[in-house]
């Protein structure tokens, strides 16, 4: 059984350029497997015709999926539109959808439509028109044939066509068009796989240990497939299952998540929310309990890792960064001899110094 993969192709000068990021193709990843597709490559590409046209030739003859994202704008450098059709071998029409869109766009804006806007109706000849609720530009899909001199196996990898799907840049405007109309829509063609995922956050592990410990779950041909990331601390193990239908997948991602649980689960503080202070919040919250804190050379950074999470208020009873020794003997009633002995920066000094702000918050 094939397995289908899609790629992304972001588009703009000012994502070579390094003065914006990437998003959309993170965001996208994370959702395709909802819709039995797996990334399969990212691109980032600037605003030339000829070069996007070239890697959507490239890229939908691996890939069963394109999703372009960007340059679908009314300026002259905003060129998606033209390089996909391009690729297609197709001219560009007005799309009576887009004209409608674009039109509406303007009058509920109360404006005169620039005649830039009229840009943004055009779609290659046999695309779909996609509507975009928060913005100007709509989105379109058309298929794209797989050349005959294409290797056999690989035009069997895509059935000897590629959906490709443009959307615009903003990820406030493809984000909300690809859940609502993309991701219906690809989850209408027939899937060669099914998947299902685990994830797992771990602390007080690191990524060398845990690579001794999974052994050959991490092989790159285990099924579930194993990836791990390292970040502020914490590990993310995610498990990915393939099978023939959605039961089977089920079934072997059910089975390592157990022998998983059972081999880290002393490292294991979520299955869900990777942020900590997401889950301090939560925790607290439903328990009914406040917060104090109490940091020293993290400068009030925990403070603002936990007044940025949703409820806060209904936790944080206060917070003290006392930076120098003195103000965590002074502030804190931390003992002085305590700092001598052990450092500022050691686990006894700590715990007095949080045993320092219950009771302070307490007073209070």
């Amino acid at each position: 059984m094939r397995e289908e993969r899609a790629a992304t192709l972001a588009v703009g000068d000012e994502l070579l350029e390094g003065r914006y990021p990437d998003l959309n193709s993170p965001a996208i990843a994370s959702r395709l497997l909802r819709a039995g597709l797996i990334a399969g490559r990212f691109e980032v590409i600037g605003d030339d015709e000829a070069a996007i046209a070239d890697s959507v030739r490239r890229l939908a003859q691996e890939h069963a999926v394109v999703i372009v994202t960007g340059g679908l704008g009314p300026t002259l450098d905003d060129v998606t539109r033209s390089a996909v059709a391009r690729a297609a071998g197709v001219e560009l029409v007005v799309a009576p959808q887009a004209r409608a869109h674009v039109e509406g766009w303007n009058a509920r804006a109360g404006r005169e439509m620039p005649n830039s806007n009229e840009r943004q109706m055009l779609v290659p000849e046999g695309a779909a028109v996609l509507a975009n609720p928060n913005g100007t530009a709509p989105g379109f899909h058309i298929e794209l044939p797989v050349p005959s001199s294409v290797p056999a196996v690989r035009r069997a990898q895509t059935d000897s066509k590629a959906l490709v799907i443009a959307l615009p840049g903003p990820p406030g405007e493809m984000l909300p068009m690809f859940e609502s109309m993309v991701l219906p829509a690809l989850n209408e063609r027939p899937s060669a796989r099914s998947f299902a995922e685990r994830r797992f956050h771990l602390f007080g592990l690191s990524e060398s240990v845990f690579a001794d410990e999974a052994g050959d779950w991490m092989a790159r041909d285990a099924n579930p497939q194993m990836g791990v990331t390292f970040k502020a601390g914490t590990l993310t193990v995610r498990l990915v299952a393939t099978a023939d239908s959605a039961p089977a997948a089920e079934a072997l991602a059910q089975d390592r998540a157990e022998a998983f649980r059972a081999r880290f689960g002393s490292w294991i503080y979520s299955e869900t929310e990777a942020d900590p202070a997401v889950l301090l919040v939560q925790a607290c919250r439903e328990r009914g309990l406040r917060v104090a804190l109490a940091e020293s050379c993290t400068g009030g950074q925990v403070a603002a890792r936990v007044t940025s999470v949703p409820g806060a208020s209904a936790v944080l009873e206060e917070a003290f960064v006392t930076y120098a020794n003195r103000a965590k003997v002074v502030r804190l009633g931390v003992p002085e001899a305590l700092i001598q002995t052990h450092g500022a920066v050691s686990r006894d000094v700590a715990e007095a110094m949080a045993q320092g702000a219950a009771r302070v918050a307490g007073e209070a």
